[in-house]
């Protein structure tokens, strides 16, 4: 089933793709949508075709070839299944973190199988079976939380309330670390400040929107970037997020960007560790941060600076 993909402006000014017919070209961003979260799609050109081109009298298989050989995907058979793998998909794609696991084997005939929040999310640690045989036993007893992602479909992120931005997803209790129903709320009873105090009791800070609105950053959030970035002052940042944010209103961000934007600037954070050596000072009107014990001139990074409008 479709997923939602990204399209980055330099695809069409790709040379190679560019050899290729303007159907294949159509054709190919179709199978991003159509490839599960590891960039791997079933080798079926007829309901490739079904997916992508219902009214259209087109054979899919040329397409197919022309894409591989000019190396954008690999088609193979690996413990009994044809797969079409987009090559370089992780490079460009960033799947949402409750996508489902790939169901498809890679060319070694491998299953991947991603460690989970208890909400579902994707940790970024993965696990790799043999084969589906082991995958199998591997799942077994373990099925219930994959029970409770989100069905694949053209909105993979959850919804947002139009005048809060905030997720209906309930939270976690922060002692038990069970689920809270907060949205079963039984007619002619009031949810009243009970539910507002326990919606807010796991706020870390609040984004201001390109809305005006507040979106939160909450607790489950804080613990997933402190374990995917061990090399950051996470809470440092995000209050330096926060800051640029209020000093750039014309640059901040939908309810649906903000986390890229947070997840961009801690990756940049975690491969550039250099840069934090100094203490922080004021930026001068040439860019460089001209603070700290040492009195050197530090160049500020490009999220400091500049962030991408999403």
């Amino acid at each position: 089933m479709a997923r939602s993909r990204n399209i980055k402006p330099g695809f069409y000014k790709n040379e190679d793709l560019a050899e290729c017919s303007l159907w294949t070209r159509l054709m190919f961003p179709g199978l991003w949508m159509l490839a599960d979260r590891e960039g791997r799609l079933e080798d079926r050109p007829k309901r490739i075709k079904g997916e992508l081109f219902p009214y259209d009298n087109l054979e899919i298989e040329p397409c197919l070839n022309e894409l591989e050989h000019w190396g954008f995907i690999e088609r193979y058979v690996a413990d009994g299944k044809k797969v079409i793998l987009i090559n370089n998909f992780l490079e460009h794609q960033s799947p949402h973190g409750k996508e489902q696991d790939s169901e498809l084997p890679d060319k070694d005939g491998s299953y991947t199988v991603h460690e989970r929040t208890e909400k579902g999310l994707s940790t970024g640690k993965k696990k790799v079976f043999r084969n589906s045989e082991s995958k199998a036993q591997g799942m077994h007893g373990a099925s219930t939380r994959q029970a409770r992602l989100i069905p694949d479909s053209l909105n993979l992120i959850p919804d947002c309330s139009p005048s809060e931005n905030v997720c209906t997803e309930p939270s976690l209790d922060a002692d038990s670390g069970n689920a809270k129903k907060h949205d079963a709320i039984i007619p002619g009873q009031d949810d009243g400040s009970a539910k507002t105090a326990a919606k807010d009791a796991d706020i870390v800070i609040e984004f201001p929107l390109n809305t005006k609105a507040m979106y939160p950053i909450r607790q489950e959030n804080y613990a997933l970037w402190c374990e995917l970035y061990p090399g950051v002052d996470v809470m440092r940042e995000l209050r330096k997020m926060r800051g640029w944010l209020d000093a750039h209103p014309t640059r901040r961000k939908t309810s649906r960007g903000v986390m890229k934007f947070v997840n961009s600037w801690l990756a940049n954070e975690q491969d550039n560790p250099k840069k934090n050596q100094n203490p922080p000072g004021k930026v001068n009107g040439s860019g460089f941060n001209t603070g700290g014990n040492y009195g050197t001139k530090q160049p500020i990074s490009q999220s400091e600076w500049e962030s991408t409008d999403f």
